[in-house]
């Protein structure tokens, strides 16, 4: 997955990339909290973990980015 990441950042489309040679890669950060998870509650926990974490990020995200951009018209 992080080489997919970081083909998606070299070319520049409307959508995604930035043009640079980044190189994206995995959070370490996670690695603990889901082996916890995963060796009390087992994987299904792990997946639900994960895509609930996801879900609160896309979700805070537009309450952030609003913030932002209300920050910069300062």
């Amino acid at each position: 997955m992080t080489g997919i990441g970081t083909l998606l950042q070299l070319k520049v489309t409307r959508f995604t990339g930035i043009g640079l040679p980044v190189v994206i890669g995995s959070a370490i950060q996670t690695v603990t909290p889901l082996v916890n998870i995963g060796s009390t509650l087992g994987i299904g926990a792990m997946y639900g973990a994960t895509i609930g974490a996801g879900i609160f990020v896309f979700l805070i995200a537009g309450i952030l980015l609003s913030y932002v951009v209300f920050s910069h018209q300062l």
